[in-house]
């Protein structure tokens, strides 16, 4: 799918729904962060309220951008919905587990560590997605991380629902590291 017909479906989504619209916008659709600032913006002109915006290369298989590239991004990111006056959600996604990044033994620690970075940077909410071990999944929602969601228990954003659907708490808007 190109960005003109993302953005055309987005368009078309938040024009006939009632319901705050998030959208998934991969890797941002562009080869710079200038470029997915651009689709970020076209996003946002729609009347979405947020992205997932994910951290894996599109060009090659089973590997991750940079973490300072994808840091510099998500700041960019969250000034430029700032600069437009728009509240506006962060969901960063993070792909250790999905594409199997490194030692199974060790991507629970590569994952915290990414999406804390992610969180500092200005993401709101993280998206861990393909942990699928339920001891992985208790501790990721028991308080080892805590992870700044939404400001309400809304249903409306990926990460409450996960959070809901594994009886973590509700949102909490804190941003907590790892100890």
């Amino acid at each position: 799918m190109s960005r003109e017909m993302l953005i055309e479906a987005i368009a078309r989504i938040t024009r006939v729904v009632e319901c705050p619209v998030t959208a998934d916008i991969e890797a941002g659709y562009g080869n710079s962060i200038e470029e997915v600032l651009q689709t970020v913006k076209a996003v946002i002109t729609t009347g979405a309220v947020g992205i997932n915006i994910e951290d894996s290369l599109k060009q090659q298989e089973k590997a991750l951008v940079d973490i300072a590239y994808q840091v510099e991004l998500i700041k960019a990111l969250h000034e430029l919905a700032t600069s437009m006056d728009v509240p506006f959600v962060i969901n960063a996604r993070v792909d250790v587990f999905l594409l199997a990044i490194g030692e199974p033994e060790s991507r629970f620690e590569h994952t915290v560590q990414r999406a804390n970075e992610y969180l500092q940077a200005g993401a709101d909410c993280i998206y861990p997605i393909g942990i699928l071990d339920r001891t992985l999944i208790a501790e990721w929602s028991s308080g080892a991380i805590t992870v700044r969601t939404c400001t309400a228990w809304c249903r409306t954003c990926e990460s409450c629902w996960w959070a809901d659907a594994f009886s973590a708490r509700a949102c909490t808007n804190d941003r907590t590291r790892v100890t």
